[in-house]
C-alpha cells in the first residue's frame, strides 16, 4: 500500500517502467485525502484501506458482534466492506 500512496503523492522517481505502469494503474482506482488511503468503489461510498495491523482487529470486532454467530470467509469480508473497510487481500 505505501507504493501506491507514494504513486498518489508524486514519489515513484525509484521505480523501474514495468513496475511504475502497474502502480499507476493501481492508484488510478485509489484516493489519497487528508492523509488516508481510500478506495474508489463504483456502487459505494470510498472505502477505507487498512493497515495490515489494524486489519485482524476490524476482522475480529466484525465478527464478535451482537450475534456472535459464525460466519463464513466471503460473508465476513462482505461484511467488513459494508462497513467500509478495505485491504488488499479482501
Amino acid at each position: 500500500m505505501t507504493t501506491i500512496v507514494q504513486a498518489l503523492q508524486g514519489e515513484t522517481h525509484h521505480l523501474r517502467k514495468n513496475e511504475l505502469t502497474k502502480i499507476q494503474h493501481k492508484a488510478t482506482r485509489h484516493i489519497l485525502l487528508e492523509g488516508v488511503l481510500y478506495k474508489k468503489s463504483y456502487f459505494q461510498p470510498l472505502l477505507k484501506c487498512l493497515a495490515s495491523s489494524k486489519v485482524e482487529y476490524v476482522m475480529r470486532e466484525t465478527h464478535e458482534g451482537i450475534c456472535r454467530y459464525h460466519l463464513g470467509g466471503r460473508l465476513l469480508a462482505q461484511k467488513v466492506i459494508r462497513q467500509e473497510y478495505y485491504w488488499p487481500p479482501v
